[in-house]
């Protein structure tokens, strides 16, 4: 069996645990997959992290790694949705017809 190492299983475990809890199903599942033994109770689900390989590890980061990029595309859109909203939908004026300055030109 491959060596892990702890450190890196310690932070695999804190990435997971501070996660929205939405993405857990997924992670148990990969982790099912993967023939890794989950013990449940009423206090949650606990998995023995020493059998762990690699490959395991592997799965894991690239599925946290997606969640963070979806996350971050979702926030700009979110962020993009926002200012739209604010420029063209929000204003406070009775009516959103575009205000065109008027100039005087003195001659």
């Amino acid at each position: 069996m491959e060596k892990i190492n702890i450190n890196n299983l310690k932070l695999l475990k804190e990435t997971i645990e501070i996660m929205d809890s939405v993405h857990h199903p997924k992670i148990l599942e990969i982790l099912k997959l993967n023939n890794i033994h989950i013990s449940s109770n009423r206090n949650g689900c606990f998995i023995n992290m020493n059998h762990f390989t690699e490959n395991i590890i592997e799965l894991l980061n690239n599925f946290i790694n997606y969640i963070n990029i979806q996350e971050k595309t979702l926030g700009a859109v979110e962020n993009a949705k926002k200012n739209i909203e604010e420029a063209y939908f929000n204003n406070n004026k009775k009516d959103n017809k575009e205000i065109t300055p008027i100039f005087h030109n003195e001659c």
